[in-house]
């Protein structure tokens, strides 16, 4: 993922990853030759799921776990979720039993859903001072392509059809990091909302006088009238029937709302109850460096 930021000349997500590998790297008290091993036997040729992974010359068994509850964490800079992991796990770990999967899995969850309200928290934080947020031209396909390959697997048990269209000519001038917040909010409850085998569309396309046009569609739940028009404060739920066990914490929308005037964007919102919803994002082309920072959130859009 670093070289393919650095081929595609975003420099901020490329330095993102390299600071994440440099502290990674810093702390991890492992020989060369381990890593370098680890690498090849577990990420490789997948030598565990296999059930051909040796240590010491001993054959790892995962099922000879039977009594230990076991789950993990992934930090929020990792790209595979923590509940998609632990499953995985499970798969490989049959003899525990069924009750314990299903206490560490829920205890994985809600961490997970705890990890997302305070990234939404923090990022509420930094729009407090957004001449801080530093602006570059940004391919937005490329943003797209990699949150809906990180949240595929959101998507995976509510069997939900996640098509994507990217047409040429998508550079915005922006944030990479704002702009995958931006994409990741969107598509999460697009997925939070859509009943189990529903359609999620999401399409980037160049747009008339040098404008990106972000859209994501669902046929899920949708909207109530009278809830549109509040969507976008914080903390606000709606209607209690659509955000009854769907989690969050109310921040989701309004984030986005502030990053994308904080890029002197425009959102539109079309939903209709039962039949879905339609989210719709205009951003200034790579082409358009206009104000940024204080002057865009003095915008109204």
């Amino acid at each position: 993922r670093y070289f393919d930021h650095l081929g595609s000349g975003d420099g901020d997500s490329a330095d993102k990853h390299r600071a994440f590998y440099d502290e990674y790297l810093a702390v991890m008290d492992l020989t060369e030759e381990f890593y370098l091993q680890t690498i090849d036997k577990v990420f490789q040729d997948y030598a565990l799921p296999k059930g051909e992974l040796l240590h010491r010359d001993r054959l790892v068994r995962p099922a000879a776990i039977t009594d230990i509850g076991l789950m993990t964490v992934e930090g929020e800079l990792d790209d595979i979720s923590g509940i998609g992991q632990t499953q995985a796990a499970h798969e490989l770990c049959p003899n525990i039993p069924a009750d314990m999967k299903a206490t560490m899995e829920s205890n994985v969850e809600e961490l997970d859903r705890i990890s997302e309200i305070i990234n939404n928290l923090l990022s509420l934080s930094a729009l407090v001072r957004p001449e801080r947020v530093e602006f570059a031209a940004v391919d937005l396909s490329t943003v797209v392509s990699d949150v809906v390959e990180k949240l595929g697997a959101l998507a995976k048990p509510g069997e939900h059809q996640i098509t994507v269209r990217k047409g040429p000519g998508t550079i915005v001038w922006g944030n990479a990091t704002a702009l995958t917040q931006i994409v990741s909010n969107l598509l999460k409850n697009a997925i939070t909302y859509t009943s189990r085998g529903g359609h999620i569309r999401v399409s980037v396309e160049p747009s008339p006088n040098n404008h990106v046009e972000l859209i994501v569609q669902d046929s899920g739940v949708g909207i109530a009238r009278k809830d549109l028009y509040r969507i976008f404060e914080p903390f606000y739920r709606g209607d209690p029937s659509r955000t009854r066990g769907a989690g969050g914490s109310g921040l989701g929308l309004a984030i986005v709302s502030e990053l994308i005037k904080l890029h002197r964007g425009k959102v539109t919102i079309r939903s209709s109850v039962g039949r879905g919803t339609t989210v719709a994002v205009l951003f200034p082309g790579g082409a358009g460096r206009g104000k940024v920072g204080e002057e865009a959130k003095a915008t109204n859009v």
